[in-house]
């Protein structure tokens, strides 16, 4: 009875220091525990905010490397997607000649299939010499041809000089003679096109042929031959073009004159062979002519001539 008093005794002694504590000591403590409990929610907030930027970096140098394009795309260019198989870029000529030059034209797999059309460039003769485009042809068998994606087509270049056409040296070797071969397509515009130079050389030759045996003989150039001055001289060959006249010695000799010489009546010449009578006809020399026939035949003396150093223009006067 006594111990029980005393524990009554105790609890009422501790529930009366409590009630005589102040109050704000009740409401710091309280306060107290708000404020870390504040300061924990903010600090996990700003971490939040954190986390949430980098993330948003993150993805802005994400969406920057994405954005760059290292690629080349679909590029402008100047130059049509074809091009040209030529069998002869460098062509020699001599006068009054003809040359067919095989070509090949081919699209390649970037082609858009269509029409192309090939011109011809000769500009560069002309600016050379004015009268080019009057002894000089130059001409395509077809200037208009349809391609594929990878297809080709076949052409023909044309090249003839007339007996009166100019000696030209190839751009080759630094000169003027070459012919462009311009390709385009309506396709693809104006300005894009694909170029190919075909070099030309025009010497100061001529090369008169013998083609049959017949009376009087037949030859492959005009009875009257006229020449320019050339600053090289004038060079001219006589060739037995036949397949059988001669063959028992008996061929064609080449009776001529000055300027030219005259052959050696001991050397007639066999199928395929040529005389070269050893003399350049040179602008110094005048306007002059030379007659030209079988020596052995005199029935093949009809008035034909080579004329040297005429002025273009005045052929025939």
């Amino acid at each position: 009875m006594k111990n029980l008093n005393f524990i009554t005794l105790s609890i009422l002694s501790s529930l009366f220091l409590v009630s005589c504590l102040p109050p704000g000591v009740q409401t710091n403590t309280k306060k107290t525990t708000e404020e870390s409990s504040s300061t924990t929610s903010s600090v996990q907030q700003s971490n939040t905010n954190t986390n949430t930027n980098t993330s948003t970096n993150n993805n802005s140098n994400s969406n920057g490397n994405d954005d760059h394009n290292n690629g080349t795309g679909n590029q402008q260019t100047s130059n049509l997607p074809v091009s040209f198989l030529v069998s002869q870029p460098n062509i020699s000529m001599e006068l009054a000649q003809v040359q067919m030059v095989p070509i090949t034209l081919s699209a390649s797999n970037f082609f858009e299939a269509g029409f192309v059309d090939i011109e011809i460039d000769n500009s560069s003769l002309v600016n050379y010499d004015i009268t080019s485009s009057q002894y000089i042809n130059v001409a395509l068998n077809q200037n208009r041809v349809y391609l594929n994606p990878n297809g080709s087509a076949n052409l023909i270049l044309r090249i003839e000089t007339m007996s009166m056409a100019p000696s030209v040296t190839s751009a080759a070797t630094g000169g003027a003679g070459r012919v462009v071969l311009r390709a385009s397509s309506d396709f693809y515009g104006a300005g894009v096109t694909q170029d190919f130079q075909v070099n030309l050389e025009i010497q100061p030759k001529i090369t008169i042929g013998i083609v049959s045996d017949s009376v009087p003989h037949d030859y492959d150039q005009a009875d009257q031959i006229y020449v320019r001055p050339h600053n090289a001289g004038m060079e001219v060959t006589f060739m037995n073009k036949t397949m059988n006249f001669g063959t028992n010695g008996d061929g064609p000799c080449i009776h001529t004159t000055s300027p030219l010489r005259h052959c050696n009546t001991g050397n007639r010449m066999g199928p395929g062979d040529s005389y070269t009578p050893p003399v350049r006809v040179m602008p110094s020399d005048g306007y002059r002519r030379a007659i030209f026939y079988n020596h052995f035949n005199g029935s093949d003396n009809t008035g034909r001539y080579i004329h040297f150093n005429v002025n273009p223009g005045q052929e025939g006067d």
